[in-house]
């Protein structure tokens, strides 16, 4: 089915080159994990609305996988400039500052994240685990159950 979608929008841009196309298929590209051709596009797609805090959360995501975190970090950033109210954005500018190392920073986010949406697990999961790495186990302790009491079903808590 992917492949089928992926040769449908090439297609597609063969006709009309605009946003949606390219991000259509980065979208596409970045389920499939191949992150090369997913920022590619994501990347493209940007060059026709720079202003897309959703597409801009996508290129970061593809360049923290790929190893590059602090061009991730300036993706989120964009993202984050886009809507100041962006949760993801927060959340995954968070992951990339933890990934590098910046503890502090990472905490930051998660935490910002959080006032945005109290009931965002996600971000709880990951504050949780940062406070975990660094001998803060009592507090991570206490992002878990808290993370649990939004959604007891979370298997990652």
């Amino acid at each position: 089915f992917d492949n089928d979608a992926i040769f449908d929008l090439t297609h597609a841009i063969t006709l009309k080159q605009d946003f949606e196309v390219y991000h259509q298929r980065g979208l596409i590209y970045y389920k499939q994990k191949n992150y090369t051709r997913a920022l590619n596009d994501f990347e493209k797609a940007s060059s026709y609305d720079d202003k897309n805090q959703i597409n801009w959360n996508y290129i970061g995501l593809c360049q923290n996988v790929m190893g590059r975190p602090k061009e991730a970090i300036q993706s989120y950033f964009t993202a984050i400039n886009i809507n100041e109210n962006f949760k993801e954005g927060w959340c995954n500018l968070g992951q990339a500052y933890k990934e590098w190392g910046k503890f502090q920073e990472a905490y930051s986010n998660f935490t910002k994240s959080i006032e945005l949406d109290s009931k965002y697990t996600h971000a709880y999961h990951l504050r949780g685990l940062t406070l975990f790495s660094h001998g803060e186990h009592f507090q991570a302790i206490s992002d878990y159950t808290e993370g649990l009491k939004v959604d007891p079903t979370m298997k990652d808590m």
